[in-house]
């Protein structure tokens, strides 16, 4: 037969060791500087990444892409460049449609 104090006393073990581990842990988070980020923190982060990332992708669409006249390449580059949040919506709304059409091959004809 089984003694329950034994049994209480491994559990009471098991919650003292995981509390320590838990004030250890925030203990070295605290001294880092480190914690979850709170509403304005990842307001910030995802701000910063919609304002880093879409003017890239813009850029590389921009600089991979063949325009209806050689200057509109330059202008939009510099519009995306020095405005890069409302020159990316502005190209992305208007800009795409200045561009040459892509050419297609149709591997199957007879010409």
């Amino acid at each position: 037969m089984s003694n329950p104090i034994y049994f209480y006393e491994i559990i009471g073990l098991s919650l003292v060791t995981f509390r320590l581990a838990s004030i250890l842990k925030e203990k070295h988070m605290e001294l880092l500087g480190i914690g979850m980020p709170g509403g304005v923190e990842i307001f910030v982060i995802i701000f910063l990444l919609v304002g880093i990332i879409l003017p890239l992708a813009a850029i590389i669409d921009i600089a991979t892409s063949q325009f209806k006249d050689g200057t509109t390449k330059l202008i939009w580059l510099l519009v995306v460049i020095f405005a890069p949040f409302l020159g990316t919506l502005i190209y992305f709304a208007v800009g795409k449609g200045q561009k040459k059409p892509k050419r297609t091959f149709n591997l199957n004809s007879e010409d």
